[in-house]
């Protein structure tokens, strides 16, 4: 018999993150979106390429650097390609990239954006009644994203904050890389696991627990 289940748990996020920046047009401090379109200013020797955004309220448009100055040779061609055809999912994959957001100095607005979660959920006594002793979470998201794992893990096992810091402890619930759930984001990779057994002994504990007078 198998000893571990592996499933997925995808996250995708419903938009971009708005930068904050300061409007000419509007004369204050507004939240820019992305355009999904890009700027090319190709020479012989260098390339600049920028991603553009635009005023929430006046459409007044700037340019995010991308890459500056850079050799064309440098450039991969299949990505070329999506810069020129305004690419959305390359937008998306730069939007999102914290080395251009660090890069540009940009204050990131991720406000705005909902969360859908999918992939293989199961609530706790699904979990529970599984045949393999370890039942394992691969989190799947293609952007850097600012969600905490802790609404991750609360959100798809359907469980309370407590709940969840109770099943920490007592180590039916444990997360690779190592760390403090609630101060970590999710990442591409991260694996949430839950103990069966363990899980098992806990729900009957409940249980019990509602029954007594």
């Amino acid at each position: 018999m198998k000893t571990r289940l592996e499933n997925e748990w995808t996250v995708t996020p419903s938009t971009t993150p708005l930068y904050m920046r300061h409007c000419r047009k509007c004369k204050k401090q507004r939240p820019y979106y992305c355009s999904e379109k890009f700027r090319i200013n190709a020479q012989k020797k260098t390339v600049d390429i920028w991603m553009i955004y635009k005023c929430t309220k006046c459409d007044n448009t700037c340019n995010i650097d991308i890459y500056s100055r850079l050799n064309p040779k440098a450039v991969d061609s299949e990505e070329y390609l999506n810069f020129q055809s305004n690419d959305a999912e390359t937008a998306w994959k730069y939007a999102f990239s914290q080395d251009v957001i660090r890069a540009n100095k940009i204050v990131a607005d991720y406000s705005q954006i909902e969360y859908m979660l999918g992939g293989n959920i199961m609530d706790l006594e699904e979990i529970a009644r599984q045949e393999e002793e370890l039942i394992d979470f691969v989190i799947k998201t293609r952007y850097s994203l600012d969600l905490d794992l802790s609404y991750v893990i609360r959100k798809n096992l359907n469980i309370s904050l407590s709940q969840m810091e109770a099943m920490l402890s007592e180590g039916i619930l444990s997360i690779q890389p190592q760390g403090p759930v609630r101060k970590t984001k999710i990442k591409d990779g991260q694996k949430v696991t839950v103990s069966r057994l363990k899980l098992e002994k806990y729900l009957k504990n409940v249980d019990e627990g509602a029954k007594e007078p």
